[in-house]
């Protein structure tokens, strides 16, 4: 939790479109608590689309998951620029685990 924290510190626009989202009562992500490790996939949860669930998914106890509100922000209005950013600062926090 404190390598996510430090994130969040070091990007402060991500901060507060995560804010924005929880206020405005949209899905919000966050950080993940459940059964199993933090590589089993144990943590059952859904995708939604329009109100209705259309696929299970898979999560692990402390993963985190961003919305993709979020992941557009990090790139100024462009999806794949904010997930190649997230990429970027997972590789770089997973080098420091």
């Amino acid at each position: 939790m404190q390598g996510l924290m430090s994130l969040l510190q070091q990007n402060p626009q991500l901060m507060q479109y995560l804010m924005q989202l929880q206020q405005r009562s949209y899905a919000i992500g966050g950080y993940v608590e459940g059964p199993g490790t933090g590589r089993s996939d144990d943590v059952k949860a859904g995708i939604y689309q329009n109100g209705q669930k259309v696929q299970e998914a898979r999560l692990s106890d402390g993963e985190f998951v961003f919305t993709e509100r979020a992941v557009r922000g990090l790139g100024n209005g462009d999806r794949e620029q904010g997930a190649a950013k997230m990429y970027n600062m997972m590789r770089q926090y997973e080098r420091m685990a």
